[in-house]
């Protein structure tokens, strides 16, 4: 089974699956799902700074890698301000 880490990790995948997870971990970091109650949420955000720092893509044209670089911005934001999850974030993965 893959996940959207490993997706996003992936040099093998193309910009627009890579697109698609991004914007998938995007999308449950603003519905504010995660919070600091849910147990192993510190180990999921370190995860997600993680893979999206290190995120890797095919790239095939100019256009695709900014709308993929723009998505990493995205997610790295919305880790951030996500207000129920962010406070488990480390001064290192800030």
């Amino acid at each position: 089974m893959v996940n959207s880490e490993d997706v996003i990790r992936s040099d093998e995948t193309g910009a627009p699956i890579t697109g698609v997870a991004l914007s998938s971990v995007f999308k449950i970091l603003t519905l504010d799902f995660l919070d600091h109650n849910i147990v192993n949420v510190e180990n999921a955000m370190h995860s997600i700074v993680d893979a999206v720092t290190s995120c890797r893509f095919e790239v095939t044209d100019p256009v695709s890698e900014e709308v993929m670089l723009m998505k990493i911005l995205q997610v790295l934001v919305a880790c951030m301000r996500s207000t129920k999850a962010s406070v488990m974030l480390s001064n290192q993965h800030v």
